[in-house]
Protein backbone atom coordinates (compact mmCIF):
# COMPACT_ATOMS: atom_id res chain seq x y z
CA UNK A 1 0.00 0.00 0.00
CA UNK A 2 1.46 3.47 -0.95
CA UNK A 3 1.49 6.04 2.03
CA UNK A 4 1.20 9.59 1.18
CA UNK A 5 2.23 12.54 3.77
CA UNK A 6 -0.90 14.57 5.04
CA UNK A 7 -0.99 17.89 3.96
CA UNK A 8 -1.17 20.66 5.90
CA UNK A 9 -4.01 21.84 7.81
CA UNK A 10 -5.40 25.86 8.12
CA UNK A 11 -4.32 25.38 12.10
CA UNK A 12 -1.13 25.79 13.05
CA UNK A 13 -1.52 24.31 16.41
CA UNK A 14 1.00 22.04 17.61
CA UNK A 15 -1.59 20.39 19.46
CA UNK A 16 -3.83 20.37 16.70
CA UNK A 17 -0.82 19.06 14.50
CA UNK A 18 -0.42 16.35 16.53
CA UNK A 19 -4.01 15.17 17.07
CA UNK A 20 -3.92 15.33 12.66
CA UNK A 21 -0.84 12.85 12.44
CA UNK A 22 -2.52 11.01 15.63
CA UNK A 23 -5.78 9.90 13.18
CA UNK A 24 -3.86 9.63 10.08
CA UNK A 25 -1.72 7.15 11.58
CA UNK A 26 -4.69 4.96 12.97
CA UNK A 27 -6.48 5.08 9.21
CA UNK A 28 -3.46 3.45 7.64
CA UNK A 29 -3.81 0.54 10.31
CA UNK A 30 -7.81 0.77 9.83
CA UNK A 31 -6.65 0.97 5.91
CA UNK A 32 -4.06 -2.23 6.00
CA UNK A 33 -6.67 -4.29 8.19
CA UNK A 34 -9.48 -3.78 5.77
CA UNK A 35 -7.54 -4.54 3.48
CA UNK A 36 -6.13 -7.97 4.36
CA UNK A 37 -9.79 -8.48 5.58
CA UNK A 38 -10.99 -7.62 1.91
CA UNK A 39 -9.84 -10.46 -0.22
CA UNK A 40 -11.88 -13.05 2.04
CA UNK A 41 -8.48 -15.05 2.99
CA UNK A 42 -7.17 -14.21 6.62
CA UNK A 43 -3.71 -15.86 7.72
CA UNK A 44 -5.41 -18.65 9.52
CA UNK A 45 -6.72 -19.41 6.33
CA UNK A 46 -3.56 -19.49 4.09
CA UNK A 47 -2.20 -21.24 7.26
CA UNK A 48 -4.53 -23.84 7.36
CA UNK A 49 -4.57 -24.66 3.43
CA UNK A 50 -1.02 -24.95 3.29
CA UNK A 51 -1.20 -27.71 6.44
CA UNK A 52 -4.31 -29.31 3.87
CA UNK A 53 -1.96 -28.74 1.01
CA UNK A 54 1.38 -30.33 2.70
CA UNK A 55 -1.09 -33.26 3.92
CA UNK A 56 -2.36 -34.13 0.43
CA UNK A 57 1.34 -34.11 -0.66
CA UNK A 58 2.63 -36.31 1.61
CA UNK A 59 -0.38 -38.52 0.98
CA UNK A 60 0.40 -37.99 -2.56
CA UNK A 61 4.14 -39.28 -2.40
CA UNK A 62 3.27 -42.60 -1.29
CA UNK A 63 1.08 -43.23 -4.41
CA UNK A 64 4.18 -41.99 -6.10
CA UNK A 65 6.75 -44.72 -4.61
CA UNK A 66 4.70 -47.44 -6.05
CA UNK A 67 6.09 -46.57 -9.13
CA UNK A 68 9.69 -46.50 -10.40
CA UNK A 69 11.28 -42.86 -10.62
CA UNK A 70 7.75 -41.63 -10.16
CA UNK A 71 9.37 -38.96 -7.75
CA UNK A 72 11.67 -37.70 -10.54
CA UNK A 73 8.94 -37.33 -12.72
CA UNK A 74 6.92 -35.51 -10.51
CA UNK A 75 9.95 -33.13 -9.79
CA UNK A 76 10.84 -32.43 -13.10
CA UNK A 77 7.36 -31.30 -13.43
CA UNK A 78 7.37 -29.18 -10.66
CA UNK A 79 10.28 -27.30 -12.12
CA UNK A 80 8.54 -26.85 -15.55
CA UNK A 81 5.79 -25.92 -14.02
CA UNK A 82 7.78 -23.08 -11.90
CA UNK A 83 9.70 -22.27 -14.88
CA UNK A 84 6.35 -21.43 -16.85
CA UNK A 85 5.50 -19.19 -13.83
CA UNK A 86 8.61 -17.61 -13.61
CA UNK A 87 8.94 -16.31 -17.21
CA UNK A 88 5.63 -15.87 -18.12
CA UNK A 89 5.35 -14.15 -14.79
CA UNK A 90 8.58 -11.57 -15.82
CA UNK A 91 7.61 -11.35 -19.17
CA UNK A 92 3.91 -9.92 -18.35
CA UNK A 93 5.52 -7.33 -15.48
CA UNK A 94 7.82 -6.16 -18.60
CA UNK A 95 4.12 -5.70 -20.29
CA UNK A 96 2.79 -3.59 -17.89
CA UNK A 97 5.96 -1.62 -16.96
CA UNK A 98 5.86 -0.67 -21.28
CA UNK A 99 2.02 -0.23 -20.77
CA UNK A 100 2.82 2.42 -18.42
CA UNK A 101 5.57 4.18 -20.32
CA UNK A 102 7.31 5.73 -17.04
CA UNK A 103 8.47 4.81 -13.35
CA UNK A 104 6.43 5.03 -10.55
CA UNK A 105 7.97 8.26 -8.13
CA UNK A 106 11.45 6.73 -6.52
CA UNK A 107 12.15 7.41 -3.04
CA UNK A 108 15.04 6.17 -0.64
CA UNK A 109 14.30 3.19 0.88
CA UNK A 110 13.17 3.52 4.50
CA UNK A 111 14.11 0.99 6.77
CA UNK A 112 11.48 -1.32 7.19
CA UNK A 113 11.93 -1.44 3.25
CA UNK A 114 15.42 -2.22 3.28
CA UNK A 115 15.31 -4.79 6.02
CA UNK A 116 12.37 -6.17 3.74
CA UNK A 117 14.55 -5.95 0.49
CA UNK A 118 16.99 -7.70 2.08
CA UNK A 119 15.11 -10.87 3.11
CA UNK A 120 12.98 -11.20 -0.65
CA UNK A 121 16.32 -10.84 -2.25
CA UNK A 122 18.10 -13.62 -0.31
CA UNK A 123 15.02 -15.81 -0.71
CA UNK A 124 14.49 -15.40 -4.38
CA UNK A 125 18.39 -16.01 -4.76
CA UNK A 126 18.10 -19.19 -2.78
CA UNK A 127 15.43 -20.45 -4.58
CA UNK A 128 16.46 -19.53 -8.12
CA UNK A 129 19.81 -21.35 -6.73
CA UNK A 130 18.18 -24.40 -6.19
CA UNK A 131 16.15 -24.22 -9.24
CA UNK A 132 19.11 -23.82 -11.46
CA UNK A 133 20.71 -26.98 -9.67
CA UNK A 134 17.71 -28.87 -10.14
CA UNK A 135 17.96 -28.05 -14.25
CA UNK A 136 21.19 -29.37 -14.57
CA UNK A 137 20.98 -32.56 -12.55
CA UNK A 138 17.74 -33.18 -14.48
CA UNK A 139 19.24 -32.83 -17.56
CA UNK A 140 22.16 -34.93 -16.66
CA UNK A 141 20.23 -37.72 -15.63
CA UNK A 142 16.68 -37.51 -17.66
CA UNK A 143 16.41 -40.36 -19.78
CA UNK A 144 13.22 -38.72 -21.35
CA UNK A 145 12.91 -36.40 -24.78
CA UNK A 146 15.57 -34.86 -26.26
CA UNK A 147 13.94 -31.17 -26.29
CA UNK A 148 13.26 -31.63 -22.51
CA UNK A 149 17.27 -32.48 -22.49
CA UNK A 150 18.13 -29.52 -24.35
CA UNK A 151 15.31 -27.22 -22.53
CA UNK A 152 16.72 -27.86 -19.09
CA UNK A 153 20.22 -27.24 -19.72
CA UNK A 154 19.87 -23.84 -21.74
CA UNK A 155 17.34 -22.48 -19.25
CA UNK A 156 20.00 -23.86 -16.68
CA UNK A 157 22.32 -21.90 -18.27
CA UNK A 158 20.37 -18.70 -18.51
CA UNK A 159 19.11 -18.82 -14.94
CA UNK A 160 22.66 -19.30 -13.73
CA UNK A 161 23.79 -16.21 -15.69
CA UNK A 162 20.85 -14.45 -14.29
CA UNK A 163 21.64 -15.63 -10.30
CA UNK A 164 25.29 -14.83 -10.83
CA UNK A 165 24.38 -11.45 -12.27
CA UNK A 166 22.22 -10.85 -9.41
CA UNK A 167 24.91 -12.24 -6.85
CA UNK A 168 27.32 -10.59 -8.26
CA UNK A 169 26.15 -6.78 -7.98
CA UNK A 170 24.49 -7.72 -4.47
CA UNK A 171 28.77 -8.07 -3.87
CA UNK A 172 29.89 -5.63 -5.47
CA UNK A 173 28.04 -2.70 -3.74
CA UNK A 174 28.84 -4.63 -0.25
CA UNK A 175 32.70 -4.83 -0.81
CA UNK A 176 31.82 -0.88 -2.04
CA UNK A 177 30.18 -0.22 1.23
CA UNK A 178 32.87 -2.07 3.07
CA UNK A 179 35.89 -0.38 1.59
CA UNK A 180 34.35 3.47 1.63
CA UNK A 181 32.75 2.72 4.94
CA UNK A 182 29.59 4.22 4.57
CA UNK A 183 26.38 3.04 3.69
CA UNK A 184 25.02 3.15 0.04
CA UNK A 185 21.79 4.64 -0.69
CA UNK A 186 18.67 2.28 -1.53
CA UNK A 187 15.76 3.72 -3.70
CA UNK A 188 12.60 2.34 -4.58
CA UNK A 189 10.95 1.10 -7.49
CA UNK A 190 12.54 -1.05 -10.40
CA UNK A 191 16.16 -1.06 -11.18
CA UNK A 192 15.35 -1.52 -14.59
CA UNK A 193 13.74 1.34 -16.57
CA UNK A 194 10.76 1.21 -19.32
CA UNK A 195 13.64 0.93 -22.42
CA UNK A 196 14.84 -2.15 -21.57
CA UNK A 197 10.79 -3.60 -21.34
CA UNK A 198 10.82 -4.63 -24.68
CA UNK A 199 14.10 -6.39 -24.60
CA UNK A 200 12.97 -8.79 -21.29
CA UNK A 201 9.68 -9.51 -22.86
CA UNK A 202 11.37 -10.83 -26.18
CA UNK A 203 14.18 -12.65 -23.81
CA UNK A 204 11.51 -13.80 -21.17
CA UNK A 205 8.24 -15.07 -23.50
CA UNK A 206 10.10 -17.33 -25.69
CA UNK A 207 11.41 -19.16 -22.60
CA UNK A 208 7.78 -19.10 -21.07
CA UNK A 209 6.44 -20.62 -24.55
CA UNK A 210 9.58 -22.85 -24.55
CA UNK A 211 8.67 -23.77 -20.71
CA UNK A 212 5.19 -25.18 -21.28
CA UNK A 213 6.09 -27.23 -24.76
CA UNK A 214 8.70 -28.89 -22.50
CA UNK A 215 5.95 -29.49 -19.96
CA UNK A 216 3.34 -30.80 -22.59
CA UNK A 217 5.96 -33.13 -23.96
CA UNK A 218 6.90 -34.43 -20.51
CA UNK A 219 3.40 -35.10 -19.78
CA UNK A 220 2.63 -36.65 -22.59
CA UNK A 221 5.89 -38.98 -22.38
CA UNK A 222 4.25 -39.82 -18.36
CA UNK A 223 0.92 -40.81 -20.26
CA UNK A 224 2.61 -43.71 -21.83
CA UNK A 225 4.11 -45.44 -18.25
CA UNK A 226 2.22 -47.36 -16.32
CA UNK A 227 1.59 -44.30 -13.56
CA UNK A 228 -0.08 -42.24 -16.15
CA UNK A 229 0.70 -38.18 -16.54
CA UNK A 230 -2.71 -37.37 -13.86
CA UNK A 231 -0.95 -38.45 -10.79
CA UNK A 232 2.77 -36.56 -10.99
CA UNK A 233 0.69 -33.60 -12.33
CA UNK A 234 -1.60 -33.41 -9.03
CA UNK A 235 1.49 -33.68 -7.29
CA UNK A 236 3.55 -31.66 -8.62
CA UNK A 237 0.68 -29.13 -8.68
CA UNK A 238 0.05 -29.25 -4.89
CA UNK A 239 4.15 -29.07 -4.73
CA UNK A 240 3.45 -25.65 -6.60
CA UNK A 241 0.16 -23.87 -4.51
CA UNK A 242 1.94 -24.93 -1.38
CA UNK A 243 5.20 -22.50 -2.50
CA UNK A 244 3.28 -19.90 -3.50
CA UNK A 245 0.83 -19.96 -0.30
CA UNK A 246 4.13 -20.02 1.65
CA UNK A 247 5.35 -17.20 -0.15
CA UNK A 248 2.34 -15.10 -0.19
CA UNK A 249 1.91 -16.17 3.63
CA UNK A 250 6.04 -14.54 4.04
CA UNK A 251 4.80 -11.35 2.00
CA UNK A 252 2.07 -11.06 4.06
CA UNK A 253 3.78 -10.87 7.30
CA UNK A 254 6.83 -8.81 6.23
CA UNK A 255 3.85 -6.14 5.18
CA UNK A 256 2.55 -6.57 8.87
CA UNK A 257 5.96 -4.98 10.05
CA UNK A 258 4.60 -1.58 8.66
CA UNK A 259 1.28 -1.68 10.71
CA UNK A 260 3.94 -2.55 13.70
CA UNK A 261 5.51 0.74 12.97
CA UNK A 262 2.39 2.86 12.68
CA UNK A 263 0.79 1.49 16.08
CA UNK A 264 4.76 1.97 17.49
CA UNK A 265 4.37 5.85 16.58
CA UNK A 266 1.00 6.31 18.04
CA UNK A 267 2.06 5.02 20.93
CA UNK A 268 5.60 7.36 20.83
CA UNK A 269 2.82 10.07 20.29
CA UNK A 270 0.82 9.75 23.57
CA UNK A 271 3.16 8.41 25.97
CA UNK A 272 6.53 10.28 24.96
CA UNK A 273 4.82 13.75 23.04
CA UNK A 274 6.14 13.56 20.29
CA UNK A 275 6.60 17.15 18.21
CA UNK A 276 4.67 17.46 14.87
CA UNK A 277 8.26 17.68 13.19
CA UNK A 278 9.61 14.70 15.21
CA UNK A 279 6.48 12.20 14.26
CA UNK A 280 6.93 13.82 10.47
CA UNK A 281 10.44 12.62 10.53
CA UNK A 282 9.99 9.31 12.14
CA UNK A 283 7.22 8.76 9.17
CA UNK A 284 9.19 9.47 6.34
CA UNK A 285 12.70 7.09 7.86
CA UNK A 286 10.94 4.20 8.81
CA UNK A 287 8.13 3.92 6.66
CA UNK A 288 7.43 6.40 3.67
CA UNK A 289 11.27 6.91 2.78
CA UNK A 290 12.43 10.81 2.02
CA UNK A 291 11.75 12.27 -1.67
CA UNK A 292 15.13 12.56 -3.95
CA UNK A 293 14.52 16.10 -3.64
CA UNK A 294 14.86 16.20 -0.04
CA UNK A 295 18.00 14.07 -0.34
CA UNK A 296 19.43 15.95 -2.86
CA UNK A 297 18.93 19.24 -0.74
CA UNK A 298 20.74 17.15 2.18
CA UNK A 299 23.65 16.29 0.01
CA UNK A 300 23.86 19.97 -0.75
CA UNK A 301 23.94 21.21 2.69
CA UNK A 302 26.68 18.56 3.51
CA UNK A 303 28.55 19.80 0.55
CA UNK A 304 28.63 23.59 1.80
CA UNK A 305 29.74 22.71 5.29
CA UNK A 306 32.53 20.73 3.54
CA UNK A 307 33.49 24.07 1.94
CA UNK A 308 33.46 26.46 4.22
CA UNK A 309 35.20 23.77 6.74
CA UNK A 310 38.28 23.24 3.98
CA UNK A 311 38.16 27.76 3.41
CA UNK A 312 38.59 28.20 7.07
CA UNK A 313 40.96 25.19 7.38
CA UNK A 314 42.98 27.02 4.27
CA UNK A 315 42.56 30.66 6.19
CA UNK A 316 43.81 29.41 9.70
CA UNK A 317 46.54 27.22 8.65
CA UNK A 318 48.00 30.17 6.38
CA UNK A 319 47.59 32.89 9.33
CA UNK A 320 49.25 30.10 12.09
CA UNK A 321 52.26 29.62 9.45
CA UNK A 322 53.28 32.94 9.15
CA UNK A 323 53.39 33.43 12.78
CA UNK A 324 55.50 30.15 13.48
CA UNK A 325 58.14 31.34 10.96
CA UNK A 326 58.05 34.88 12.65
CA UNK A 327 59.42 33.42 16.02
CA UNK A 328 62.72 33.82 17.11
CA UNK A 329 65.45 30.89 16.19
CA UNK A 330 66.27 30.34 19.84
CA UNK A 331 62.88 29.46 20.64
CA UNK A 332 63.57 25.80 18.29
CA UNK A 333 61.01 23.68 20.76
CA UNK A 334 58.18 26.49 20.78
CA UNK A 335 58.34 26.54 16.38
CA UNK A 336 58.42 22.62 16.10
CA UNK A 337 56.14 22.28 18.49
CA UNK A 338 53.63 24.84 17.14
CA UNK A 339 54.70 23.69 13.73
CA UNK A 340 53.78 19.94 14.31
CA UNK A 341 50.32 20.83 16.26
CA UNK A 342 49.07 23.02 12.96
CA UNK A 343 50.68 20.27 10.64
CA UNK A 344 48.36 17.57 12.40
CA UNK A 345 45.41 19.32 13.15
CA UNK A 346 45.77 20.29 9.04
CA UNK A 347 46.01 16.20 8.27
CA UNK A 348 43.75 14.98 10.73
CA UNK A 349 41.13 17.53 9.25
CA UNK A 350 42.42 17.53 5.39
CA UNK A 351 41.43 13.50 6.05
CA UNK A 352 38.14 14.15 7.63
CA UNK A 353 36.99 16.27 4.70
CA UNK A 354 38.48 14.18 1.95
CA UNK A 355 36.30 11.62 3.28
CA UNK A 356 33.28 13.32 3.48
CA UNK A 357 33.81 14.54 -0.06
CA UNK A 358 34.33 10.98 -1.53
CA UNK A 359 31.07 10.07 0.96
CA UNK A 360 28.84 12.46 -1.27
CA UNK A 361 29.99 11.45 -4.17
CA UNK A 362 29.81 7.85 -3.64
CA UNK A 363 26.11 8.14 -2.54
CA UNK A 364 25.46 10.49 -5.47
CA UNK A 365 26.52 8.48 -8.10
CA UNK A 366 24.20 5.83 -7.08
CA UNK A 367 21.35 8.61 -8.45
CA UNK A 368 22.87 8.42 -11.59
CA UNK A 369 22.47 4.03 -11.35
CA UNK A 370 19.06 3.69 -11.13
CA UNK A 371 16.54 4.63 -13.29
CA UNK A 372 13.83 7.60 -13.13
CA UNK A 373 10.67 8.67 -13.97
CA UNK A 374 10.60 11.46 -16.89
CA UNK A 375 9.43 14.14 -13.78
CA UNK A 376 12.59 12.87 -11.93
CA UNK A 377 14.92 14.20 -15.09
CA UNK A 378 14.98 17.70 -13.62
CA UNK A 379 16.14 15.93 -10.24
CA UNK A 380 18.56 14.14 -12.62
CA UNK A 381 19.94 17.77 -13.53
CA UNK A 382 20.01 18.73 -10.29
CA UNK A 383 22.15 15.58 -9.15
CA UNK A 384 24.66 17.01 -12.21
CA UNK A 385 24.98 20.41 -10.50
CA UNK A 386 25.74 19.30 -7.29
CA UNK A 387 28.61 16.94 -9.39
CA UNK A 388 29.74 20.18 -10.83
CA UNK A 389 30.08 22.18 -7.14
CA UNK A 390 31.50 18.69 -5.55
CA UNK A 391 33.87 18.71 -8.41
CA UNK A 392 34.99 22.28 -7.80
CA UNK A 393 34.92 21.75 -3.81
CA UNK A 394 37.32 19.04 -4.68
CA UNK A 395 40.06 21.78 -6.51
CA UNK A 396 39.44 23.71 -3.37
CA UNK A 397 40.48 21.04 -1.21
CA UNK A 398 43.40 19.92 -3.66
CA UNK A 399 44.78 23.94 -2.96
CA UNK A 400 45.31 22.71 0.67
CA UNK A 401 47.46 20.29 -0.08
CA UNK A 402 50.75 22.19 -0.56
CA UNK A 403 50.00 23.94 3.00
CA UNK A 404 51.47 20.47 4.56
CA UNK A 405 54.23 20.08 2.25
CA UNK A 406 55.18 24.09 3.01
CA UNK A 407 55.14 22.77 6.94
CA UNK A 408 57.21 20.25 6.05
CA UNK A 409 59.51 22.06 4.52
CA UNK A 410 59.42 24.60 7.58
CA UNK A 411 60.05 21.86 10.32
CA UNK A 412 62.98 20.65 8.28
CA UNK A 413 64.38 24.33 8.26
CA UNK A 414 63.77 24.72 12.19
CA UNK A 415 65.76 20.93 12.57
CA UNK A 416 68.66 21.78 9.97
CA UNK A 417 69.25 25.64 10.67
CA UNK A 418 68.10 27.04 14.20
CA UNK A 419 70.47 25.91 16.47
CA UNK A 420 69.42 23.72 19.59
CA UNK A 421 68.79 25.29 22.58
CA UNK A 422 71.65 24.37 25.53
CA UNK A 423 70.05 23.04 28.66
CA UNK A 424 71.33 24.47 32.10
CA UNK A 425 74.81 23.45 32.99
CA UNK A 426 75.41 21.28 35.97
CA UNK A 427 78.12 23.23 38.70
CA UNK A 428 80.31 19.76 39.60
Amino acid sequence: MTQTIPEKTQNQDPEVQRRFWFDYLSKLNDRQRQASQSTGITNWVLIVAAIGLAYGLISQVEQLNKFPKALEIASLIFVLQYDLVFFFGIAFLSLYLFSLGTLPQIRLCPDLERRREIVLFWSYTSLLIVITATHFCFSWILAGPQFVKWYLLVSGVFLLINASLLFTKRVRRGIREKKSGIPLPRFTGYSWGPEWTPIAMAIFFPFGCYAGAALLIQLRTASQSSMGWLLPLQAASQLTLLLATMCFLGERFLQSASREIYLQLERDIVLDDLSTEEIKRRFILQSLGPSISDWINGLAQELKEVSQKVQRMQESALCRIPEIEALDEAYAHERVGRAIEVKNNLRTTHLELFRKIKSIEIRLDQLFEHPCSLDEELLRSAGAELLAQLKHTLEEFQSTVPLLGRLDHLLDAIATDSPSPKGPQQTP
